[in-house]
């Protein structure tokens, strides 16, 4: 039996070694193909560019406000007769209220897409992560040092309990992912389970990857059966408590220094991060590396986004994410 057995559904969910091929083959699910349109938020990771330009989707982006909230007039601004699906994202951990985006895409006769790869120990509302959508995807690599793992959960869809073992076998042909990534795995465990400073020991760099740069990245593996085993026994409990204190103990810290929280930390959520707004963000960025602090930056948006400059720009400059 799969250790996941136990915190997902086997009626819903097929595993793979990362969120983009999830995503891809829910794409595919929900019978999405050359020419249809899907919404992204501005704020989106390049990466999540993959399974788009291999199924030959036009991506149209959608405004967030400073709150990561979707912007809905945005959204209903770009939809047309080639929209097939919306994408929303509970980014670090946060889950966004999706009420008012569901009776969007219910009137327009929209999927809805949950990237919940931030945040698969969390709650939104009493809700398990990415059930909200007609699919969800979840990243068990976010939150737990593991080599890889992800989950595509599929909500509703035409295709039934057919399509899912047709994603089944999908999932069960990928290659394995070549296991030398899994000392630096093993390493960030050693610390998670142990509370070893190890981190602190390893030197880092302010350099930030350009933006773009993955968005041919694709990385079609199956999950990593050392993996499985590392979820099967880990102290998740422990994990949600440890972030949860460590979330509200930066906050705490940089509100003194003239941070600004991105939002509070709803009932039930599990953040990635502690998403933080700071001016000077670089200077900032840099200082707290240098102290040996795994603060980073995200995402690496897409190259249109970034040519376009606009609302994501703005908010990404302005964003440090603190480890918790």
């Amino acid at each position: 039996m799969s250790p996941l057995e136990g915190m997902l559904d086997p009626g819903r969910a097929v595993l793979f070694g990362y969120a983009r091929t999830a995503l891809e083959y829910g794409f595919r699910h929900l019978g999405l193909g050359e020419g249809d349109e899907v919404l992204y938020p501005d704020l989106i990771c390049d990466v999540m560019m993959v399974p788009c330009r291999r199924l030959g989707l036009k991506v149209k982006f959608y405004r967030v406000g400073p709150d990561l909230g979707a912007d809905l007039e945005s959204v209903e601004g770009l939809i047309t007769a080639r929209t097939k699906a919306v994408l929303a994202v509970n980014y670090f951990g946060l889950p966004q209220d999706l009420k008012e985006l569901k009776e969007i895409c219910k009137r327009s006769g929209l999927y809805l897409v949950e990237d919940s790869s931030h945040s698969f120990l969390g709650k939104a509302d009493g809700t398990a992560p990415g059930l909200r959508g007609d699919i969800g995807l979840l990243s068990f690599r976010k939150l737990v040092p593991v080599l890889n793992g992800a989950a595509l959960l599929v909500n509703t869809g035409a295709q039934g309990a057919k399509g899912l073992e047709s994603l089944r076998r999908v999932s069960a042909g990928l290659p394995a992912e070549r296991a030398q990534g899994r000392h630096a795995s093993y390493l960030k465990l050693v610390e998670a389970k142990y509370g070893l400073p190890l981190g602190r020991l390893r030197k880092r760099v302010a350099a930030v990857p350009p933006h773009g740069s993955t968005e041919g990245e694709a990385m079609d593996f199956g999950f990593d059966e050392w993996s499985l085993s590392v979820l099967s026994g880990y102290p998740f409990e422990r994990e949600m408590a440890r972030r949860r204190a460590n979330y509200r103990k930066w906050v705490e810290r940089l509100s003194a220094k003239g941070f600004r929280k991105v939002r509070e930390l709803p009932e039930g959520a599990v953040p990635s991060s502690c998403p933080m707004y700071v001016d000077e963000r670089d200077r900032w960025f840099s200082s707290y590396l240098s102290k040996g602090h795994r603060v980073s930056v995200w995402p690496t948006l897409p190259l249109e986004v970034w040519k376009a400059g606009g609302s994501a720009v703005s908010i990404w400059k302005r964003l440090v994410l603190f480890p918790v």
